[in-house]
C-alpha cells in the first residue's frame, strides 16, 4: 500500500509527464514561431481537476468544489496570496465554466463585471488584479454591467505552483490518510439511489448475459 509520501510523488511525476511535457512542446514551438497557438482552454481543464484532486486528497470534502476552494485558500496560498483571496472567484469563473461549458466566464456582481486574462509565461502576473482600461459597457444577453477589471491568470505558474506543492505534501504527508482517500479512487461501488448507476447496472447485466 503506498504511503501519503508515494501518493503525492505519484501525482506529481504524472503532472510532469502530462501537463509538463505538453508545456515543453509548446515552449519548443514558441522558440520557433512566438505566435505559435497556445491551447489555453486544453491546459486548464487539465490543471484544475488535478488541484482539486490534491484538495481530496489533503481535505477530503463530500463537495468536490470544496476540496478545491480548499487547497487555493489554505495550501497554494503559501506560493501566492491571490489563491486565498480569489480562491471562490476563481472557481466560478473557470472550474465551472470548463467543466460544463466552452468559456471562461466574466462574472457580474450588481453593475459590476469582473474579466479575466489567460495568459502563458507571465508569471510575474499570475493572480494580480488590473483595471479596465475601456470601461466597456456589456449589453450581451441583457448585461449592461460594466468591466471594471481584470484577474490575469497565468497558466504555467499555475502548473509551477501546483509542482511545488506536490513536493512539499511528499514532506509533510496527511498523517497517512492521502494512501486511503487514494486508494478510494480506484473501485466506484453502484448506487442505487442513483438513475445513471441503475442504469449502468442494467448495461452490464445485458453484457454479461450477451458473453453466455
Amino acid at each position: 500500500m503506498p504511503s501519503d509520501r508515494d501518493v503525492f510523488s505519484s501525482l506529481r511525476v504524472r503532472l510532469v509527464s502530462d501537463v509538463g511535457y505538453l508545456i515543453s512542446l509548446i515552449e519548443e514551438k514558441r522558440l520557433i514561431n512566438e505566435n505559435a497557438p497556445i491551447p489555453f482552454w486544453a491546459l486548464l481543464r487539465t490543471l484544475f481537476p488535478i488541484a482539486e484532486s490534491i484538495g481530496f486528497l489533503v481535505h477530503n470534502s463530500d463537495k468536490s468544489v470544496n476540496n478545491l476552494t480548499l487547497i487555493f485558500s489554505n495550501n497554494l496560498v503559501k506560493y501566492n496570496d491571490g489563491y486565498q483571496k480569489l480562491a471562490n472567484t476563481l472557481v466560478i469563473m473557470y472550474r465551472h465554466a470548463l467543466m460544463h461549458t466552452d468559456i471562461v466566464r466574466i462574472i457580474q456582481y450588481d453593475d459590476v463585471q469582473v474579466g479575466w486574462v489567460v495568459d502563458f509565461d507571465e508569471g510575474n502576473k499570475h493572480l494580480r488584479i488590473f483595471p479596465s482600461n475601456t470601461g466597456f459597457k456589456n449589453r450581451n444577453n441583457g448585461s449592461t454591467g460594466v468591466l471594471k477589471f481584470f484577474i490575469w491568470f497565468d497558466i504555467k505558474q499555475f502548473y509551477d505552483d501546483l509542482l511545488s506543492l506536490c513536493r512539499d505534501l511528499e514532506e509533510s504527508g496527511v498523517g497517512g490518510q492521502a494512501k486511503e482517500r487514494y486508494n478510494s479512487w480506484q473501485i466506484y461501488f453502484l448506487d442505487e439511489r442513483q438513475k445513471v448507476d441503475q442504469k449502468a447496472k442494467t448495461e452490464i447485466r445485458e453484457m454479461l448475459e450477451s458473453m453466455v
